[in-house]
C-alpha cells in the first residue's frame, strides 16, 4: 500500500502526524508549534499573548501627556496635540 497524504483544515496544524488545533483568535493568521509551545505570527498591532493573538492597546502601553490624545481607530493609533476651550471641549487638532 502506498502512503496516505492528509491535509488538515483550516484552524489546524500537522504535529506529529496528527491535525493540531492552531486558532490563535483572528482568522488567517499562521500558526505554528516550536518544542510544544504554540506561536502566532499576529499581523500589526496585535502580539501573541499565550498563543492568541491581541490587539495592543497603545493608549495604555503609550499613554500621551496632558496635552495630547491618542486616537486609536481599528488596529491604528495617532497621536495628536489638542488644545481644549475654558469648558474642555476640543478647540484645536494639531497632528
Amino acid at each position: 500500500m502506498g502512503d496516505k497524504l492528509c491535509s488538515c483544515q483550516d484552524g489546524y496544524v500537522e504535529r506529529n502526524g496528527q491535525c493540531t488545533s492552531c486558532d490563535c483568535g483572528i482568522a488567517r493568521v499562521k500558526c505554528s508549534f516550536k518544542g510544544g509551545t504554540k506561536i502566532c505570527e499576529c499581523p500589526e498591532g496585535y502580539r501573541d499573548h499565550l498563543g492568541k493573538c491581541l490587539d495592543i492597546n497603545e493608549c495604555q502601553e503609550n499613554p500621551c501627556d496632558d496635552t495630547a490624545y491618542l486616537l486609536k481607530t481599528t488596529s491604528e493609533a495617532s497621536r495628536v496635540s489638542a488644545r481644549k476651550d475654558t469648558e474642555g471641549r476640543i478647540a484645536a487638532v494639531r497632528r
